[in-house]
């Protein structure tokens, strides 16, 4: 025989299913894409994100990271990437960081801006990773030697 829930548990249970769909939708307004589990799940949000993975691999010898800004004349890359995210991966570290943060950190400060890449058609600004390294809201994760 299944005995009904009590009104105290329903009553509870509605407050805290108004809380996650709150705290779900803060996360959308943020860039992530909240799902909400249902019936008895072992937790109440998954979030998904994008993140835009650069691997730098000259960045470990110029002390530079590349972050493009244009390609053949036209916006690209930091300008026009749909992620929440950037991880910027020299050697076995990466460099994650909110797109919003580093576009921001990349073209209000004077880096150079370079021609680079196949047949010189990109546009780069040359970032300093101790720079980068010292910007609030980078995190630093090393990744082992998958990269190298």
């Amino acid at each position: 025989m299944m005995r009904s829930d009590s009104p105290e548990w329903v009553t509870a249970k509605a407050h805290g299913d108004r809380a996650e769909l709150a705290v779900a939708e803060w996360f959308r307004r943020r860039g992530f894409e909240p799902y909400k589990s249902l019936a008895l799940a072992e937790i109440d949000l998954l979030l998904q994100c994008f993140v835009e993975v650069k691997n730098d691999r000259k960045a470990i010898d110029t002390g530079n990271v590349a972050i493009e800004t244009g390609y053949r004349g036209q916006a690209s890359r930091i300008l026009t990437s749909p992620a929440n995210y950037w991880a910027l991966v020299v050697g076995d570290e990466a460099f994650i960081i909110k797109t919003t943060d580093l576009r921001d950190f990349a073209l209000r400060s004077t880096f150079p801006e370079v021609p680079a890449g196949d047949g010189k058609a990109s546009r780069v600004r040359l970032v300093p990773l101790d720079k980068l390294r010292k910007l609030s809201g980078v995190k630093s994760v090393q990744l082992g030697e998958a990269v190298t």
